[in-house]
């Protein structure tokens, strides 16, 4: 059971990091630039692009890993999940 627990979330958890790098995107969007484009100048600390290029950058590795361990795993004959 844990051991199916362990395939899944490394075949699926990849999704997460990406999600809240979108999320996070979106948000800069929303609390940066929308009001920069009507003329006000907000004022905020918290780093949007740089914590979504790393949400996206640990997304990239974790589907990379994922798509090898299916290759290598299909390669090798043992193609059940």
């Amino acid at each position: 059971m844990a051991r199916k627990l362990g395939k899944l979330l490394l075949m699926t958890g990849w999704i997460l990091p990406f999600w809240v790098g979108g999320s996070t995107l979106l948000e800069y969007l929303r609390a940066e630039i929308a009001p920069r484009l009507a003329g006000d100048h907000p004022m905020n600390s918290f780093p949007y692009v740089d914590f979504s290029w790393r949400c996206f950058t640990v997304g990239c590795v974790w589907l990379a890993i994922a798509v090898g361990y299916r290759v290598l795993r299909t390669r090798s004959g043992k193609t059940n999940p």
